[in-house]
């Protein structure tokens, strides 16, 4: 946790929020779709970013009526190479096969903190899914 006046909620609060379970939190977690902060005690934390990320994934559900895999399937299409500048692109799994997330590729050492990412940071600015890949075409 880089700033300490960022507010922070636990997997309880959150699941409060939204009006879900835990477990419910978990499953998006093992699917790739969100990356909590863990202490060193190895507790889940999320920022204001990641609720209002859930928030999105939630109303993806419930009002678009996806799944989780349509929506893994639909982000695994954002071009990551674009946003982070990818010198490896045409040796990465994630431009080749457009099927899987850029996080859950082992990257180089050199790799940042996948949470971190400007690639996960992206998901966040995706109000509608399914609005953005209609326009947008690579």
């Amino acid at each position: 946790m880089k700033e300490t006046s960022e507010k922070w909620y636990t997997i309880g609060d959150v699941a409060r929020i939204l009006d879900i379970s835990p477990n419910t939190l978990r499953l998006y977690e093992n699917s790739g779709l969100v990356i909590p902060h863990r202490t060193p005690t190895n507790r889940r934390l999320y920022n204001e970013k990641d609720v209002a990320w859930l928030k999105k994934i939630r109303n993806l559900i419930k009002n678009e009526k996806m799944n989780i895999e349509g929506i893994r399937r639909l982000l695994a299409l954002l071009p990551c190479w674009e946003i982070i500048k990818c010198k490896e692109r045409d040796n990465c799994p994630v431009y080749i096969e457009r099927t899987r997330l850029c996080f859950e590729v082992k990257h180089p050492k050199d790799h940042k903190d996948c949470r971190n990412c400007q690639v996960y940071q992206q998901f966040i600015f995706c109000d509608n899914l399914k609005n953005f890949f209609r326009i947008f075409k690579y």
